[in-house]
C-alpha cells in the first residue's frame, strides 16, 4: 500500500489507470475504517464528476467501491446511485458488455431504477448472458431485502462468475454479496 500510495501521488490523474488506482488506494482505506480518506479519493479521482478514467473503470471502480461500503454499512446517498445509473445509461445504454452491464445493475438496482435493471436483464447478450440476468436480479434482491431469493440466484453462478470479466478483486462483489445475504438470512 505504502508503495502505491507513493507511486500514484506522483502520477497524474489524466494517466489512464489513475482511476482505477485510485480504487485500490480506496477499498484500502475502507478496510482499514478510514472512511475520511476513502470518501475523498472516490470524490477527488473515482467519481464520474472527477475522474477522467476510461467509462468502463469510472463505472466499474465507482460502483465497486460504493456498493462495498453499502455491504459494510455505509450510508450510501441515493443521489450518488442516481448519478452513477445515470453515468452507467449515458456510457453503456445498450447491454452486451458482460463487464459494464453487471456494474449498471448494481447501480440502476440501488437508484430504484428498476426499469433499467429490466433492460439488462432482458436485453443481455452474449456468452455471459445468463450470468449477468441472473446477477441483474440478484442485487434487485438484495435492495429489496430478499436474501434467500439473493443466496438461491447466486448459488446458481457462482462457479463461473469469471464469465463476466474483471479481476479478481472486480468479482469479489459476488462472493461478498453472497456472504452479505447468508448472514442477512442468519446463516
Amino acid at each position: 500500500q505504502n508503495y502505491l500510495k507513493t507511486f500514484w501521488s506522483n502520477y497524474s490523474k489524466n494517466a489512464y489507470l489513475h482511476c482505477h488506482i485510485s480504487w485500490h488506494l480506496a477499498l484500502w482505506a475502507l478496510e482499514k475504517g478510514d472512511l475520511g480518506e476513502m470518501w475523498l479519493i472516490f470524490e477527488e479521482s473515482i467519481s464520474p464528476s472527477r475522474s477522467s478514467g476510461p467509462p468502463l473503470n469510472v463505472l466499474t471502480d465507482s460502483v465497486a467501491l460504493l456498493y462495498r461500503a453499502t455491504l459494510a454499512g455505509l450510508e450510501v446517498s441515493e443521489d450518488r446511485w442516481q448519478q452513477l445509473s445515470d453515468y452507467a445509461s449515458e456510457w453503456f445504454p445498450n447491454p452486451g458488455l458482460a463487464f459494464a452491464d453487471v456494474h449498471a445493475a448494481v447501480a440502476h438496482a440501488f437508484a430504484g431504477r428498476s426499469e433499467r435493471v429490466r433492460k439488462i436483464k432482458d436485453g443481455t447478450k452474449g456468452p455471459a448472458s445468463r450470468i449477468v440476468n441472473v446477477l441483474a436480479q440478484t442485487f434487485t434482491a438484495v435492495v429489496e431485502g430478499q436474501y434467500d431469493n439473493a443466496v438461491r440466484l447466486l448459488i446458481g453462478v457462482m462457479g463461473e462468475h469469471e464469465r463476466i470479466g474483471g479481476s479478481r478483486a472486480q468479482r469479489d462483489l459476488l462472493e461478498l454479496t453472497f456472504a452479505y445475504a447468508l448472514l442477512k438470512t442468519g446463516r
